[in-house]
Protein backbone atom coordinates (compact mmCIF):
# COMPACT_ATOMS: atom_id res chain seq x y z
CA UNK A 1 0.00 0.00 0.00
CA UNK A 2 1.39 3.40 -0.97
CA UNK A 3 1.56 6.37 1.40
CA UNK A 4 -1.38 8.19 -0.32
CA UNK A 5 -3.72 5.23 0.09
CA UNK A 6 -2.71 4.82 3.73
CA UNK A 7 -3.38 8.49 4.53
CA UNK A 8 -6.75 8.48 2.70
CA UNK A 9 -7.83 5.33 4.55
CA UNK A 10 -6.67 6.78 7.90
CA UNK A 11 -8.56 10.02 7.18
CA UNK A 12 -11.69 8.07 6.29
CA UNK A 13 -11.57 6.04 9.53
CA UNK A 14 -11.20 9.23 11.55
CA UNK A 15 -14.13 10.90 9.87
CA UNK A 16 -16.34 7.83 10.37
CA UNK A 17 -15.47 7.77 14.07
CA UNK A 18 -16.35 11.44 14.36
CA UNK A 19 -19.66 10.87 12.57
CA UNK A 20 -20.58 8.04 14.92
CA UNK A 21 -19.77 10.23 17.92
CA UNK A 22 -22.03 13.04 16.70
CA UNK A 23 -24.77 10.62 15.78
CA UNK A 24 -24.87 9.13 19.25
CA UNK A 25 -25.52 12.59 20.72
CA UNK A 26 -28.42 13.42 18.37
CA UNK A 27 -32.05 13.04 19.25
CA UNK A 28 -33.74 9.87 18.11
CA UNK A 29 -35.98 11.80 15.69
CA UNK A 30 -32.96 13.16 13.86
CA UNK A 31 -31.24 9.82 13.74
CA UNK A 32 -34.30 8.27 12.15
CA UNK A 33 -34.44 10.88 9.41
CA UNK A 34 -31.15 9.90 7.79
CA UNK A 35 -29.63 6.66 6.67
CA UNK A 36 -25.95 6.01 7.42
CA UNK A 37 -24.16 3.03 6.00
CA UNK A 38 -22.51 0.79 8.65
CA UNK A 39 -19.48 -1.29 7.80
CA UNK A 40 -18.37 -4.21 9.98
CA UNK A 41 -15.15 -4.44 8.01
CA UNK A 42 -13.24 -1.82 6.16
CA UNK A 43 -13.65 -2.21 2.44
CA UNK A 44 -10.61 -2.34 0.31
CA UNK A 45 -10.43 0.25 -2.46
CA UNK A 46 -8.22 -0.58 -5.28
CA UNK A 47 -8.29 2.72 -7.14
CA UNK A 48 -8.19 6.42 -6.56
CA UNK A 49 -11.73 6.68 -8.04
CA UNK A 50 -13.11 4.38 -5.36
CA UNK A 51 -11.42 6.43 -2.66
CA UNK A 52 -12.80 9.65 -4.12
CA UNK A 53 -16.31 8.20 -4.10
CA UNK A 54 -16.07 7.29 -0.45
CA UNK A 55 -14.77 10.73 0.50
CA UNK A 56 -17.67 12.35 -1.36
CA UNK A 57 -20.15 10.35 0.75
CA UNK A 58 -18.38 11.35 3.93
CA UNK A 59 -18.38 15.03 2.99
CA UNK A 60 -22.11 14.85 2.33
CA UNK A 61 -22.81 13.24 5.72
CA UNK A 62 -20.61 15.78 7.47
CA UNK A 63 -22.50 18.64 5.85
CA UNK A 64 -25.81 17.22 7.12
CA UNK A 65 -24.45 16.90 10.65
CA UNK A 66 -23.14 20.45 10.62
CA UNK A 67 -26.55 21.71 9.60
CA UNK A 68 -28.21 19.78 12.46
CA UNK A 69 -25.78 21.08 15.08
CA UNK A 70 -26.11 24.69 13.96
CA UNK A 71 -22.71 25.08 12.38
CA UNK A 72 -22.39 28.01 10.06
CA UNK A 73 -19.04 27.13 8.61
CA UNK A 74 -19.69 26.69 4.91
CA UNK A 75 -18.95 23.42 3.26
CA UNK A 76 -17.22 23.55 -0.04
CA UNK A 77 -17.70 20.42 -2.02
CA UNK A 78 -15.98 19.48 -5.20
CA UNK A 79 -17.12 21.77 -8.04
CA UNK A 80 -19.59 20.34 -10.50
CA UNK A 81 -19.10 21.13 -14.16
CA UNK A 82 -21.99 21.02 -16.57
CA UNK A 83 -21.03 20.55 -20.16
CA UNK A 84 -22.40 23.59 -22.05
CA UNK A 85 -24.90 22.90 -24.79
CA UNK A 86 -24.49 25.01 -27.93
CA UNK A 87 -27.54 25.34 -30.13
CA UNK A 88 -27.42 26.57 -33.69
CA UNK A 89 -28.79 30.14 -33.81
CA UNK A 90 -31.94 30.68 -35.81
CA UNK A 91 -31.92 33.55 -38.35
CA UNK A 92 -35.03 35.09 -39.78
CA UNK A 93 -34.70 36.35 -43.35
CA UNK A 94 -37.06 38.81 -44.99
CA UNK A 95 -38.77 37.09 -47.87
CA UNK A 96 -39.27 39.13 -51.02
CA UNK A 97 -41.88 37.83 -53.40
CA UNK A 98 -40.87 37.54 -57.02
CA UNK A 99 -43.54 39.85 -58.34
CA UNK A 100 -43.93 39.75 -62.09
CA UNK A 101 -45.11 43.14 -63.23
CA UNK A 102 -45.89 41.78 -66.70
CA UNK A 103 -46.98 45.06 -68.28
CA UNK A 104 -47.95 44.58 -71.93
CA UNK A 105 -48.53 47.21 -74.58
CA UNK A 106 -49.85 47.32 -78.14
CA UNK A 107 -49.33 49.84 -80.92
CA UNK A 108 -52.78 50.60 -82.29
CA UNK A 109 -54.16 53.21 -84.70
CA UNK A 110 -52.11 55.55 -86.87
CA UNK A 111 -54.44 58.06 -88.39
CA UNK A 112 -55.39 61.71 -88.67
CA UNK A 113 -52.34 62.34 -90.83
CA UNK A 114 -51.63 65.84 -92.10
CA UNK A 115 -48.76 67.17 -94.17
CA UNK A 116 -46.36 67.19 -91.18
CA UNK A 117 -47.95 65.28 -88.26
CA UNK A 118 -49.75 62.07 -87.31
CA UNK A 119 -51.99 60.96 -84.44
CA UNK A 120 -50.98 57.62 -82.90
CA UNK A 121 -52.61 55.46 -80.22
CA UNK A 122 -51.59 52.53 -78.06
CA UNK A 123 -53.06 50.39 -75.31
CA UNK A 124 -51.40 49.20 -72.10
CA UNK A 125 -52.52 46.27 -69.94
CA UNK A 126 -51.07 46.65 -66.45
CA UNK A 127 -52.45 43.40 -64.97
CA UNK A 128 -51.64 43.60 -61.23
CA UNK A 129 -49.55 46.77 -61.46
CA UNK A 130 -51.02 49.95 -59.99
CA UNK A 131 -49.37 52.31 -62.49
CA UNK A 132 -46.91 52.52 -65.39
CA UNK A 133 -45.34 55.05 -67.75
CA UNK A 134 -46.13 55.02 -71.46
CA UNK A 135 -44.83 56.82 -74.55
CA UNK A 136 -44.13 56.33 -78.27
CA UNK A 137 -40.81 55.84 -80.02
CA UNK A 138 -40.44 56.60 -83.73
CA UNK A 139 -38.02 57.35 -86.52
CA UNK A 140 -37.39 57.33 -90.26
CA UNK A 141 -36.96 54.09 -92.21
CA UNK A 142 -37.00 51.91 -89.11
CA UNK A 143 -34.31 53.85 -87.24
CA UNK A 144 -35.92 54.62 -83.88
CA UNK A 145 -34.34 57.88 -82.77
CA UNK A 146 -37.15 59.99 -81.27
CA UNK A 147 -39.78 59.61 -78.58
CA UNK A 148 -42.82 61.43 -77.22
CA UNK A 149 -43.26 62.60 -73.64
CA UNK A 150 -43.69 59.97 -70.91
CA UNK A 151 -47.20 59.83 -69.41
CA UNK A 152 -48.15 58.10 -66.15
CA UNK A 153 -51.26 55.91 -66.38
CA UNK A 154 -53.22 53.72 -63.97
CA UNK A 155 -55.16 50.63 -65.00
CA UNK A 156 -55.70 49.13 -68.45
CA UNK A 157 -56.14 52.10 -70.73
CA UNK A 158 -55.61 53.49 -74.23
CA UNK A 159 -53.23 56.41 -74.68
CA UNK A 160 -52.34 58.66 -77.58
CA UNK A 161 -49.97 61.35 -78.82
CA UNK A 162 -49.47 63.68 -81.76
CA UNK A 163 -46.12 63.44 -83.53
CA UNK A 164 -45.24 66.72 -85.25
CA UNK A 165 -42.60 68.12 -87.58
CA UNK A 166 -42.50 65.10 -89.90
CA UNK A 167 -41.14 65.23 -93.43
CA UNK A 168 -43.45 65.00 -96.42
CA UNK A 169 -43.38 61.72 -98.39
CA UNK A 170 -41.13 60.09 -95.82
CA UNK A 171 -41.58 56.55 -94.45
CA UNK A 172 -41.76 56.45 -90.65
CA UNK A 173 -42.11 53.71 -88.04
CA UNK A 174 -43.60 54.02 -84.58
CA UNK A 175 -44.12 51.73 -81.56
CA UNK A 176 -45.78 52.09 -78.16
CA UNK A 177 -43.70 51.57 -75.01
CA UNK A 178 -44.69 50.88 -71.38
CA UNK A 179 -42.43 50.82 -68.32
CA UNK A 180 -43.38 49.47 -64.87
CA UNK A 181 -42.19 50.71 -61.47
CA UNK A 182 -39.20 48.33 -61.53
CA UNK A 183 -37.95 49.75 -64.84
CA UNK A 184 -38.95 46.75 -66.97
CA UNK A 185 -40.19 47.75 -70.41
CA UNK A 186 -42.65 46.27 -72.84
CA UNK A 187 -42.74 47.22 -76.52
CA UNK A 188 -45.54 47.18 -79.01
CA UNK A 189 -44.96 46.16 -82.60
CA UNK A 190 -43.40 48.59 -85.07
CA UNK A 191 -45.96 50.08 -87.43
CA UNK A 192 -45.10 52.05 -90.53
CA UNK A 193 -46.74 55.10 -92.03
CA UNK A 194 -45.95 57.70 -94.67
CA UNK A 195 -46.69 61.41 -94.64
CA UNK A 196 -48.43 62.79 -97.72
CA UNK A 197 -48.69 66.57 -98.01
CA UNK A 198 -52.08 68.11 -98.59
CA UNK A 199 -52.53 70.20 -101.68
CA UNK A 200 -53.43 73.83 -101.11
CA UNK A 201 -55.40 75.04 -104.09
CA UNK A 202 -56.61 78.17 -102.30
CA UNK A 203 -60.36 77.69 -102.45
CA UNK A 204 -60.48 75.83 -105.75
CA UNK A 205 -63.86 74.44 -106.67
CA UNK A 206 -62.59 70.87 -106.15
CA UNK A 207 -61.39 71.38 -102.53
CA UNK A 208 -63.22 71.55 -99.24
CA UNK A 209 -61.81 71.00 -95.76
CA UNK A 210 -60.90 67.38 -95.02
CA UNK A 211 -62.40 66.27 -91.70
CA UNK A 212 -61.62 62.90 -90.06
CA UNK A 213 -63.25 61.39 -86.98
CA UNK A 214 -60.81 59.06 -85.19
CA UNK A 215 -61.30 56.37 -82.56
CA UNK A 216 -62.10 57.53 -79.04
CA UNK A 217 -59.55 56.68 -76.34
CA UNK A 218 -59.17 56.78 -72.54
CA UNK A 219 -62.72 55.54 -72.10
CA UNK A 220 -64.02 54.67 -68.64
CA UNK A 221 -67.38 54.78 -66.90
CA UNK A 222 -67.76 58.58 -66.95
CA UNK A 223 -65.39 60.06 -69.56
CA UNK A 224 -63.79 59.57 -72.97
CA UNK A 225 -61.31 61.35 -75.22
CA UNK A 226 -62.80 62.27 -78.62
CA UNK A 227 -60.25 62.50 -81.42
CA UNK A 228 -60.13 63.75 -84.97
CA UNK A 229 -58.25 65.92 -87.48
CA UNK A 230 -58.96 68.73 -89.91
CA UNK A 231 -57.06 69.91 -93.00
CA UNK A 232 -58.49 73.31 -94.02
CA UNK A 233 -57.11 73.06 -97.60
CA UNK A 234 -56.64 76.80 -97.93
CA UNK A 235 -59.78 77.92 -96.11
CA UNK A 236 -59.29 80.14 -93.10
CA UNK A 237 -60.75 80.94 -89.69
CA UNK A 238 -62.46 77.62 -89.17
CA UNK A 239 -64.35 76.73 -86.00
CA UNK A 240 -63.40 73.13 -85.11
CA UNK A 241 -65.69 71.20 -82.75
CA UNK A 242 -67.02 67.80 -81.69
CA UNK A 243 -70.64 66.76 -81.29
CA UNK A 244 -71.57 63.72 -79.20
CA UNK A 245 -74.52 62.15 -77.45
CA UNK A 246 -76.64 59.06 -76.88
CA UNK A 247 -78.95 59.71 -79.85
CA UNK A 248 -77.28 58.65 -83.11
CA UNK A 249 -79.87 60.43 -85.29
CA UNK A 250 -79.29 63.79 -83.61
CA UNK A 251 -75.52 63.45 -84.00
CA UNK A 252 -75.95 62.53 -87.68
CA UNK A 253 -78.26 65.47 -88.43
CA UNK A 254 -75.77 68.13 -87.29
CA UNK A 255 -74.53 68.60 -90.85
CA UNK A 256 -77.93 70.00 -91.79
CA UNK A 257 -77.13 73.15 -89.83
CA UNK A 258 -75.15 76.00 -91.34
CA UNK A 259 -72.99 77.01 -88.37
CA UNK A 260 -71.78 75.95 -84.94
CA UNK A 261 -74.13 78.40 -83.24
CA UNK A 262 -77.14 76.86 -85.04
CA UNK A 263 -76.65 73.48 -83.29
CA UNK A 264 -79.05 73.14 -80.36
CA UNK A 265 -77.84 70.90 -77.53
CA UNK A 266 -80.34 68.34 -76.20
CA UNK A 267 -79.21 66.99 -72.82
CA UNK A 268 -77.65 63.53 -72.96
CA UNK A 269 -78.82 63.05 -76.55
CA UNK A 270 -76.64 65.78 -78.07
CA UNK A 271 -73.80 67.99 -76.85
CA UNK A 272 -71.22 70.13 -78.66
CA UNK A 273 -67.77 71.32 -77.65
CA UNK A 274 -65.49 73.76 -79.51
CA UNK A 275 -61.75 72.98 -79.73
CA UNK A 276 -60.45 75.78 -82.03
CA UNK A 277 -62.17 79.06 -82.97
CA UNK A 278 -59.67 80.24 -85.57
CA UNK A 279 -58.29 77.23 -87.41
CA UNK A 280 -55.94 77.64 -90.36
CA UNK A 281 -53.97 74.86 -92.02
CA UNK A 282 -54.01 71.37 -90.51
CA UNK A 283 -54.38 70.09 -86.98
CA UNK A 284 -55.04 66.94 -84.95
CA UNK A 285 -57.45 67.16 -82.01
CA UNK A 286 -58.12 65.27 -78.82
CA UNK A 287 -60.78 66.46 -76.39
CA UNK A 288 -61.88 64.73 -73.18
CA UNK A 289 -65.59 64.92 -72.34
CA UNK A 290 -66.90 64.23 -68.84
CA UNK A 291 -70.15 63.44 -67.07
CA UNK A 292 -71.05 60.47 -69.28
CA UNK A 293 -73.43 57.73 -68.19
CA UNK A 294 -71.82 54.40 -67.42
CA UNK A 295 -72.42 51.33 -69.61
CA UNK A 296 -73.95 53.48 -72.36
CA UNK A 297 -73.46 53.75 -76.14
CA UNK A 298 -72.31 57.16 -77.34
CA UNK A 299 -72.03 58.58 -80.87
CA UNK A 300 -69.73 61.41 -81.92
CA UNK A 301 -68.08 63.16 -84.86
CA UNK A 302 -65.62 65.94 -85.66
CA UNK A 303 -66.83 69.00 -87.60
CA UNK A 304 -65.65 72.39 -88.81
CA UNK A 305 -67.51 75.57 -89.65
CA UNK A 306 -65.94 77.65 -92.43
CA UNK A 307 -66.77 80.24 -95.07
CA UNK A 308 -66.99 78.71 -98.53
CA UNK A 309 -65.94 80.28 -101.83
CA UNK A 310 -69.29 82.08 -102.04
CA UNK A 311 -68.78 83.62 -98.61
CA UNK A 312 -71.47 81.50 -96.95
CA UNK A 313 -71.07 79.82 -93.57
CA UNK A 314 -71.21 76.02 -93.90
CA UNK A 315 -70.31 72.87 -91.97
CA UNK A 316 -68.15 69.95 -92.97
CA UNK A 317 -68.06 66.84 -90.72
CA UNK A 318 -66.28 63.53 -90.53
CA UNK A 319 -67.93 60.14 -90.11
CA UNK A 320 -70.05 59.29 -87.07
CA UNK A 321 -68.24 56.92 -84.69
CA UNK A 322 -69.36 55.04 -81.58
CA UNK A 323 -68.00 53.92 -78.19
CA UNK A 324 -69.41 52.37 -75.02
CA UNK A 325 -68.61 53.53 -71.49
CA UNK A 326 -67.52 51.00 -68.86
CA UNK A 327 -69.68 49.64 -66.07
Amino acid sequence: MNILSFRVKKLGIGIIAALLFFTASLPTSFAQSYYYPTYTTYPTYSSTADQQALLSQLYALLAQLQAMQGYTTPYYGAPTYTTPVYSTPTYTYTTYSNTNYDVTVQTEDIDARTNDSVFVTGRANLNSVSYAYVWFEYGENGHITEKTDRVKIAGDISFSATIDNLDDKQQYYVRAVAEDAAGSRSYGSLRGFEIHGSSNNNNSDDEIPDVTTSNATNINSYQAELRGSIAMNGFDNGIAFFVYGEDEDEVESVENDDSYSDIDEDGNDLQKISVDNNLDGNRNFGQTVYGLDNNTDYFYKMCVEYEDEDGDQTLECGSTEQFNTDN
